[in-house]
């Protein structure tokens, strides 16, 4: 048995439309203008900010599934950011609809205390519930920063969100 990951960004990967969220080469997020790869901008607010995206289910899937959010900040911080997860699996062939209007499992939360250094590597981990994955499945999703009143995000500054990663392991 083995432990993999695959990022679950791609070109199916969209922000919601209240403009708190958006793409950008990392090349205007960071201090250096050496490495233009894209990364996705949360803004901190009183709101709860969204990406929808999909993915597939890698055919090696077997268990112990989880989503692994890489992300940072720009400014020096100690504050706690929210991040959430929502999810639906659609399997089969001719057996289940992609259009649903909710969720398989919602507000899947981790709330991750901000970097200690300026743009400094962030880890944080949301466990899913495996039995809902098979090898295959389509998984539509929104992932989102949470930042109503009443949860932990304290952070006061945008966070930066350079993957998110679908961690799993095969048979």
């Amino acid at each position: 048995m083995a432990t993999h990951r695959v990022s679950v960004l791609g070109h199916s990967t969209i922000p919601d439309t209240s403009g708190n969220v958006y793409p950008d080469t990392y090349s205007s997020e960071g201090v250096n203008d050496f490495f233009r790869h894209l990364c996705f901008t949360f803004l901190q607010g009183t709101t709860k900010d969204s990406l929808y995206g999909s993915f597939s289910v890698p055919e090696n899937f077997d268990s112990a599934a989880s989503l692994v959010i890489i992300w940072t900040a720009h400014d020096l911080t100690q504050n706690d950011v929210v991040w959430d997860f929502e999810y639906r699996c659609v399997g089969g062939d001719d057996a289940e609809s992609l259009d649903e209007e909710d969720e398989q499992e919602s507000d899947l939360t981790v709330t991750d205390a901000g970097p200690s250094a300026v743009h400094e590597r962030m880890v944080a981990t949301i466990p899913l519930t495996s039995v809902n994955f098979s090898a295959g499945d389509t998984v539509e999703f929104i992932f989102s920063r949470d930042g109503t009143p009443g949860t932990d995000d304290d952070l006061a500054n945008p966070a930066i969100l350079f993957d998110l990663l679908f961690e799993f392991d095969d048979a």
